[in-house]
């Protein structure tokens, strides 16, 4: 049975001392601002996933295969747990790699 924990990634920074995270996923974060109006801005923060079937093509590329096959899935990400297949690009191919949209609507006061 497949841990739900994602793994545990270690190096050694350059002082020699061994430091370690929890692997995360490849997804892309972004953030909206909106203009002040009345004193007032709102800011919201999110990101959006890759199916890890597409991730894993892609990494089995150059100059990402280099590394080694990756280890971090959807399914043990707790951020992605929560709700993170709503949140979900479907890239499509283009000549120069892949392109995709993904509409958001936000309730502003």
């Amino acid at each position: 049975m497949e841990s739900a924990q994602p793994p545990l990634v270690s190096y050694e920074d350059r002082e020699g001392a061994i430091k370690s995270f929890w692997a995360r996923l490849i997804n892309m974060n972004f953030k909206i601002r909106t203009a002040p109006v009345a004193q007032r801005s709102l800011e919201f923060t999110s990101q959006l996933y890759f199916d890890d079937g597409l991730t894993d093509r892609v990494h089995a590329d150059p100059p990402y295969a280099a590394k080694g096959p990756r280890t971090a899935r959807n399914r043990h990400d707790w951020i992605f747990r929560r709700g993170g297949d709503q949140l979900m690009l479907a890239p499509t191919t283009v000549a120069d790699g892949y392109a995709a949209a993904f509409a958001i609507g936000l309730q502003l006061p």
